[in-house]
């Protein structure tokens, strides 16, 4: 699903979905039970509301975030990559090794300088080296890459 076709999913949604995507927000772990009193409804109606979404893929998941690192050694850090070549068949091969790749926490294309920006974390940051590594032995040459470590986290969770 393009984003576009989400943005219009999104804007399809009534009151009382916003409601109940606002309070997973706050609390992804909070029972059908809470939720139905939350929004006035029947729990059966909540939960039925809450799979419709899930089927719409307007939620497509849930999450946890760590009050601190699982490993005191691992690093999350944020690489930004720009391709030798902007070609779809290079992109492709890129964003496929993107996917595999379990250090990659997340990724986007992106516009302006760099055509992708990857969340990536590991013990130590050797990751990125070995991903850039395998790109260029698929024939997907990197002409440049930036990498920022997270040092502190000011609001919201340490990975971002």
């Amino acid at each position: 699903m393009s984003s576009d076709d989400a943005s219009q999913q999104f804007d399809r949604v009534d009151l009382i979905d916003r409601k109940l995507i606002d309070a997973l927000r706050r609390n992804a772990r909070a029972t059908n039970r809470a939720l139905a009193e939350f929004l006035q409804l029947s729990p059966s109606a909540s939960l039925a509301r809450l799979r419709k979404l899930e089927r719409r893929r307007i939620i497509v998941g849930y999450t946890v975030l760590l009050g601190g690192r699982v490993d005191e050694r691992e690093q999350t850090y944020f690489v930004e990559v720009e391709l030798e070549s902007n070609c779809p068949g290079a992109q492709r091969q890129f964003e496929a090794l993107l996917r595999a790749d379990a250090d990659v926490l997340s990724a986007v294309r992106v516009a302006g300088k760099y055509d992708y920006l990857v969340r990536m974390a590991s013990t130590p940051p050797t990751s990125w080296e070995r991903l850039a590594d395998a790109a260029l032995t698929i024939g997907v040459p990197i002409r440049q890459a930036r990498i920022t470590t997270i040092v502190e986290a000011i609001k919201g969770q340490a990975g971002l």
